[in-house]
């Protein structure tokens, strides 16, 4: 009885084939780190910057993979969204809330000069478009209900 072997050629092609398989079976194509989006801006209250706070985008789409994501107010009405570590938030259609610096959407808010607003749902809602400039500026009612934002912005 002659005994089969495998020759060279054929075992190399057959482990490259299993490699590659198993290569793209485990490459994380579940993953969304990389449709990830860079995602900033100001939030005005009347015609002045808000000084302090947060912000909160909360995906409108039910069934996205979007998930909510908060960032910082800084004292020029700045922020800067980030999600797990990374930078930005997935493409999307997304709520846009003000919040008082305990993280909470009621009460009063001051801008800059002091002037009174108040937290909550902005009526805003932020389109986050893949490989796009996602900068966005959203006016808070000031203390008389005037949503004027400076000349230029």
């Amino acid at each position: 009885m002659k005994r089969k072997t495998f020759q060279t050629p054929s075992l190399i092609a057959w482990l490259g084939t299993a490699v590659c398989l198993l290569a793209v079976g485990c490459s994380g194509g579940g993953s969304t780190d990389d449709l990830r989006q860079s995602v900033h801006g100001v939030i005005y209250c009347g015609a002045h910057p808000l000084k302090s706070g947060g912000v909160r985008f909360e995906p409108v789409d039910q069934g996205s993979a979007a998930e909510t994501v908060s960032a910082p107010i800084n004292s020029s009405g700045e922020f800067q969204l980030e999600t797990d570590g990374g930078m930005g938030i997935l493409p999307g259609h997304y709520r846009v809330i003000v919040l008082d610096e305990q993280g909470s959407a009621e009460g009063e808010v001051k801008n800059r000069l002091g002037q009174i607003g108040r937290y909550g749902d902005t009526g805003h809602l932020a389109h986050v478009v893949a490989n796009a400039n996602n900068e966005f500026r959203f006016q808070m009612a000031g203390p008389d209900g005037a949503r004027d934002m400076p000349e230029g912005e």
